[in-house]
């Protein structure tokens, strides 16, 4: 009686399983698909907050939902949108060796307006800089980059940076790892 059992299930799951692979009264054929933004760029981005990071001709900006650029296209690296900021670098020559290629980092709202990162050296703050071998721009190397209530975390090298939403660095001159800092509550 048990193995009548076990046969009269094992062939109702696989009626059920044929039952539900059966078409159901659409076929792919009928479905209708548009174009919402043409394939024009090299590289994207998913969408946040109704903007995408798109790379065109080597560099990267920002579109709406409608293909619309809202930021231009003039940043080496890009990083989607949270809390209304982007992180964004820029390549330039270093201020120090003319043969040395440094990114510039910094953040961008929906408006682009520039906030620089500025890090605490023994001279002062100056610009955030990090040195790059063109290489890790093609990448994508840059999946350490945060922004989460506020606080924007970098890391470079083998050190975490932790800077404000004005740009400021936090946490300059002390031993804290901004890895291990609180990013909720107080």
């Amino acid at each position: 009686m048990r193995r009548y059992f076990r046969r009269a299930a094992a062939g109702l799951l696989c009626l059920a399983l044929l039952l539900g692979l059966a078409p159901m009264g659409t076929a792919a054929s009928e479905l209708h698909f548009r174009t919402i933004i043409s394939p024009q760029y090299q590289d994207a981005r998913a969408f946040s907050e109704d903007l995408a990071a798109v790379k065109q001709n080597g560099l990267w900006g920002y579109i709406d939902r409608n293909g619309k650029t809202v930021i231009p296209f003039a940043y080496d690296v890009a990083c989607s949108f949270s809390e209304g900021k982007a992180i964004v670098a820029k390549s330039q020559k270093s201020k120090y060796n003319e043969d040395d290629r440094v990114l510039s980092w910094g953040m961008v709202d929906r408006e682009n307006h520039y906030t620089p990162l500025q890090a605490e050296y023994t001279y002062g703050f100056d610009q955030f800089e990090t040195y790059y071998y063109g290489e890790e721009l093609e990448s994508g190397s840059y999946s350490y980059i945060h922004y989460y209530n506020g606080v924007v975390l970098l890391r470079e090298g083998a050190y975490p940076r932790a800077f404000d939403a004005d740009g400021k660095e936090l946490l300059a001159g002390t031993t804290v790892s901004p890895q291990f800092a609180p990013t909720e509550g107080s």
